[in-house]
Protein backbone atom coordinates (compact mmCIF):
# COMPACT_ATOMS: atom_id res chain seq x y z
CA UNK A 1 0.00 0.00 0.00
CA UNK A 2 1.43 3.62 -1.04
CA UNK A 3 0.24 7.02 0.13
CA UNK A 4 1.05 10.61 -0.88
CA UNK A 5 0.22 13.39 1.10
CA UNK A 6 -1.50 16.42 -1.02
CA UNK A 7 -2.33 19.35 0.95
CA UNK A 8 -3.85 17.78 3.73
CA UNK A 9 -4.68 14.35 3.54
CA UNK A 10 -2.75 11.41 2.60
CA UNK A 11 -4.50 9.31 -0.31
CA UNK A 12 -3.65 6.27 -1.01
CA UNK A 13 -1.96 5.61 -4.89
CA UNK A 14 -1.33 2.89 -7.37
CA UNK A 15 2.35 1.71 -7.23
CA UNK A 16 2.87 3.09 -10.54
CA UNK A 17 2.41 6.42 -9.25
CA UNK A 18 4.80 6.34 -6.85
CA UNK A 19 8.48 7.28 -8.14
CA UNK A 20 10.75 4.88 -9.10
CA UNK A 21 13.62 6.26 -6.67
CA UNK A 22 11.66 5.54 -3.58
CA UNK A 23 13.21 1.42 -3.70
CA UNK A 24 13.87 0.96 0.60
CA UNK A 25 10.82 0.50 2.50
CA UNK A 26 10.11 2.75 5.37
CA UNK A 27 8.63 0.68 8.14
CA UNK A 28 9.64 -1.50 10.76
CA UNK A 29 8.74 -5.20 9.48
CA UNK A 30 8.85 -6.97 12.95
CA UNK A 31 8.65 -4.24 16.23
CA UNK A 32 8.21 -7.01 18.65
CA UNK A 33 10.79 -6.26 21.40
CA UNK A 34 11.30 -3.00 19.64
CA UNK A 35 9.41 -0.95 21.47
CA UNK A 36 11.69 0.88 23.58
CA UNK A 37 14.14 1.80 20.52
CA UNK A 38 11.55 3.06 18.63
CA UNK A 39 9.38 5.03 21.50
CA UNK A 40 12.68 7.03 22.50
CA UNK A 41 13.51 8.01 19.06
CA UNK A 42 11.41 11.58 18.04
CA UNK A 43 11.94 10.27 14.86
CA UNK A 44 13.06 7.08 13.63
CA UNK A 45 15.12 7.42 10.93
CA UNK A 46 15.67 5.27 7.44
CA UNK A 47 18.79 4.28 8.86
CA UNK A 48 17.26 2.70 12.09
CA UNK A 49 14.51 1.04 9.69
CA UNK A 50 17.36 -0.09 8.14
CA UNK A 51 19.38 -1.32 10.99
CA UNK A 52 16.12 -2.78 12.40
CA UNK A 53 15.52 -4.98 9.54
CA UNK A 54 18.73 -6.00 8.73
CA UNK A 55 18.47 -9.64 9.54
CA UNK A 56 15.56 -10.31 7.26
CA UNK A 57 16.34 -12.29 4.12
CA UNK A 58 13.13 -12.06 2.27
CA UNK A 59 13.77 -9.53 -0.36
CA UNK A 60 9.79 -9.07 -0.37
CA UNK A 61 11.14 -7.31 3.27
CA UNK A 62 13.53 -4.76 2.31
CA UNK A 63 12.98 -3.37 -1.04
CA UNK A 64 9.78 -2.23 -2.54
CA UNK A 65 9.34 -4.61 -5.36
CA UNK A 66 7.97 -3.52 -8.61
CA UNK A 67 8.07 -7.53 -10.03
CA UNK A 68 6.11 -10.25 -8.96
CA UNK A 69 7.92 -12.53 -6.00
CA UNK A 70 9.52 -15.65 -8.03
CA UNK A 71 8.21 -18.75 -6.05
CA UNK A 72 11.09 -20.52 -4.28
CA UNK A 73 14.39 -19.35 -2.74
CA UNK A 74 14.45 -17.73 0.60
CA UNK A 75 10.91 -15.83 -0.11
CA UNK A 76 8.02 -16.63 2.13
CA UNK A 77 6.23 -16.66 -0.88
CA UNK A 78 6.92 -20.40 -1.37
CA UNK A 79 3.85 -21.79 -2.52
CA UNK A 80 2.50 -23.20 -5.45
CA UNK A 81 0.95 -21.18 -8.25
CA UNK A 82 -3.26 -21.56 -7.82
CA UNK A 83 -5.77 -20.29 -10.01
CA UNK A 84 -9.03 -18.70 -8.13
CA UNK A 85 -12.18 -20.34 -9.29
CA UNK A 86 -15.98 -19.76 -8.05
CA UNK A 87 -15.57 -22.24 -5.47
CA UNK A 88 -12.17 -21.68 -4.31
CA UNK A 89 -8.42 -22.85 -5.83
CA UNK A 90 -6.75 -25.20 -8.25
CA UNK A 91 -3.77 -25.56 -9.44
CA UNK A 92 -2.97 -24.87 -12.83
CA UNK A 93 -1.92 -28.52 -13.74
CA UNK A 94 -4.31 -30.30 -11.69
CA UNK A 95 -4.10 -31.95 -7.95
CA UNK A 96 -0.27 -33.47 -7.22
CA UNK A 97 0.15 -35.46 -4.48
CA UNK A 98 2.70 -33.75 -1.93
CA UNK A 99 4.76 -36.68 -2.14
CA UNK A 100 5.28 -39.16 -5.16
CA UNK A 101 4.36 -42.55 -4.80
CA UNK A 102 5.48 -45.25 -7.33
CA UNK A 103 3.34 -47.74 -8.20
CA UNK A 104 3.57 -51.20 -6.73
CA UNK A 105 5.52 -54.19 -8.48
CA UNK A 106 2.84 -56.60 -9.25
CA UNK A 107 5.15 -59.34 -7.18
CA UNK A 108 4.20 -57.35 -4.19
CA UNK A 109 0.78 -56.88 -4.75
CA UNK A 110 -1.35 -59.99 -2.96
CA UNK A 111 -4.88 -61.17 -3.84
Amino acid sequence: MFFRYNSKAWTRIALEELPTEFQDINLVVNSKGKRKILTAQSIVTAELVKKLNGKLEQPEYKTILREAVKLGGTSLVNCEERIRVKDGWISPGGSKAPIPIAPRAPIDVTK
